[in-house]
């Protein structure tokens, strides 16, 4: 299957070998549906993650934006089975964006994880929304690609 998921990648190496196994914090909160135009805030805190569900067409881009209010936190996408696409953490500290773009070339749901940087970190907020859904276009090409003009990684 070829999949694009834009998006910009901080991670430290221990942070990257929990993420590459999927294995999730305590307490993990799923299925809420991602549509446009909806924004959700919510409380996290250390030992939580959220999931979310947005569902893609073949040929579907979406744009989605995590807005840290208090928490560092990091975005992850998940193909269908928990395997794991892209880990963002672009903006280190409490308040900032993360932004992680998904383009599918077949009908599927995608998973959005949005969990703190540090496991233990008090209580924060963050809101998360879908900015934009639309046909894909080739510059979403089939790879993983930084945010930033002129940075792409395979």
């Amino acid at each position: 299957m070829m999949l694009v998921v834009i998006a910009s990648i901080v991670a430290t190496l221990g942070d990257l070998a929990t993420a590459q196994t999927g294995a999730p914090p305590a307490q993990v909160e799923t299925g809420v549906q991602l549509e446009t135009g909806q924004v959700i805030e919510r409380e996290l805190a250390g030992g939580q993650q959220h999931r979310y569900r947005i569902a893609l067409s073949t040929g579907q881009y979406a744009a989605v934006t995590v807005d840290q209010r208090g928490i560092d936190v990091v975005v992850q996408v998940f193909e269908s089975g928990d395997h794991l696409l892209v880990r963002v953490d672009d903006e280190v500290g409490p308040d900032g964006t993360e932004q992680v773009g998904v383009a599918a070339d077949k009908a599927t749901t995608y998973t959005i994880s949005v969990q703190p940087m540090i496991q233990t970190a008090p209580a924060g907020a963050y809101q998360i929304r879908v900015n934009e859904l639309r046909a894909a276009t080739d510059r979403e090409g089939p790879w993983i690609r930084a945010s930033q003009p002129g940075m792409d990684a395979q």
